[in-house]
């Protein structure tokens, strides 16, 4: 039986093109915009998605400590989703994000992985998996560090399989 995150097809999910480096912007609504009309213009996401994904992120905040690299793992319900993926951005300045485990507390985050599920049954399975990668330090150093975005696709896919 073939395990639930391999029916996502980690490896077509990460491309290279979806990894965003040195991306601009001062506020996640701001980064949010640039990521949905990315996606849309894909055809990955439908219109619906950019507002989703900022109420969802206003309702359930995302910004997660990791020091000394912190993190936010944005997303939005599936049926906004016409393509499973996910979108790597390391950000060119920090972006202050609401906790996730703190609303009212924000976090400086660096580096962003947007977590595009097209069925709800996969979403906790990939999300479990994504907390279990961020939690090495050496891969979000990785990241980080790297500007190269073949090197950095082929870092995910590793961590994420």
């Amino acid at each position: 039986m073939q395990k639930e995150t391999t029916l996502l097809n980690v490896s077509s999910m990460i491309t290279e093109e979806l990894i965003l480096i040195n991306e601009k912007a001062n506020t996640p609504k701001e980064l949010f915009l640039n990521v949905a009309e990315i996606l849309e213009k894909k055809n990955i996401v439908k219109s619906s998605f950019y507002k989703a994904i900022l109420n969802r992120e206003n309702r359930f905040p995302t910004g997660i400590n990791t020091k000394p690299i912190n993190v936010a793992i944005p997303h939005a319900d599936p049926e906004h989703v016409n393509k499973a993926a996910l979108v790597i951005v390391k950000t060119k300045n920090s972006i202050p994000f609401n906790q996730m485990d703190n609303k009212d507390s924000k976090v400086n985050v660096e580096i962003v992985f947007f977590l595009i599920i097209d069925k709800k049954e996969k979403q906790s399975k990939f999300l479990s998996k994504l907390i279990t990668a961020i939690q090495n330090k050496d891969f979000l150093k990785f990241i980080k560090n790297n500007d190269n975005a073949r090197k950095i696709r082929e870092r995910a896919v590793k961590e994420l399989s």
